[in-house]
């Protein structure tokens, strides 16, 4: 949350993973919603509590280095798949940063319903126009678990801004400035088409209706934990035959990455960059609503679609 922008909604935390879910990838990390074990903002241990009247604010540094790749194993092997190695070879950064980027927000689920998984509270991904992403090296081909990619690797940081009392209630490790954490994601290196490569096998529908994943909202749903168990919780339209570990590494390959989460000392600059849209002065005099305001870009994110029907002896590129 900004500074002043407190997401101090008891109601929030006892919601069910929809509405928080809701509300977290709608807010787009706005705000650290205080749901962890140590109570409310106004809560928790003498020392989150004395940090949290002497200093405005808190920033939380997230980190990654990943890999990122062009599957080319649907291409017949030969000059024709030799060719589109070329064309991913030279395709240029901005491509390379579209695709980290995509396979970054597949993050989102599980740092969203983080207390179902360390349980501790949430520490979601911030809003993408605050994104760093530095590709290292260059564009290679290489096989990855049997597969053939070119493959590129990067750097991914964002700083979370808070109030500060909320690292420390949503996760204990970062009360105090230089505490860390950190999580281990399973990705798959090519995250395009990953529905129609892995089916449900990561896709999370707890408490969501049936059918509610199609292909342009896995990120959405993307759990690297999933496994085919009923017990588990994790399907609800479909019942896959693999873990999507095991899945993953089967259809595209995978890429383990971790995520590191460190508080940093507050710095007003760095959190004046990484601040996304406004704070309600209104409920900040009223003191008695939330001081948010919706981030409408979070609400309208969307990819387009477009349906084409083709005739049985169609021959069509496209």
């Amino acid at each position: 949350m900004d500074v002043g922008s407190r997401l101090t909604m008891a109601a929030v935390c006892a919601a069910s993973p929809v509405v928080q879910g809701f509300i977290g990838v709608a807010l787009t990390g706005v705000a650290l919603a205080a749901c962890g074990e140590a109570g409310a903002a106004s809560g928790g241990d003498g020392d989150a509590t004395t940090e949290a009247r002497s200093s405005p604010g808190a920033l939380v540094r997230m980190d990654m280095r990943s890999r990122v790749g062009v599957l080319l194993d649907e291409i017949p092997a030969g000059p024709l798949r030799n060719a589109a190695a070329r064309n991913a070879l030279a395709q240029p950064d901005a491509f390379w940063i579209g695709r980290a980027n995509r396979q970054i927000r597949l993050t989102t689920y599980r740092l969203v319903f983080r207390g179902s998984f360390t349980g501790q509270g949430p520490l979601p991904l911030p809003p993408p126009a605050t994104w760093h992403v530095a590709l290292t090296g260059r564009p290679h081909r290489a096989t990855i678990d049997g597969h053939d990619l070119v493959v590129q690797g990067y750097d991914f940081h964002a700083f979370v801004v808070s109030d500060a009392a909320s690292p420390g209630n949503v996760e204990p490790k970062l009360k105090k400035v230089g505490g860390t954490a950190q999580d281990v994601f399973v990705f798959p290196v090519d995250p395009e088409l990953l529905f129609e490569r892995t089916g449900y096998a990561c896709m999370d529908e707890l408490e969501f209706p049936p059918n509610s994943v199609f292909e342009e909202n896995t990120w959405y749903y993307y759990d690297d934990t999933c496994t085919p168990s009923v017990d588990q919780g994790c399907h609800v339209t479909k019942t896959p035959t693999a873990a999507c570990k095991d899945q993953v590494r089967d259809s595209v390959g995978r890429e383990i990455a971790t995520m590191h989460f460190e508080r940093v000392a507050y710095d007003p600059a760095i959190a004046a960059a990484h601040r996304v849209g406004t704070v309600n002065p209104e409920a900040i005099a009223a003191g008695s609503v939330p001081d948010l305001r919706v981030v409408r870009t979070g609400l309208t994110d969307e990819r387009a679609a477009v349906l084409r029907f083709f005739a049985p002896n169609a021959c069509d590129l496209g």
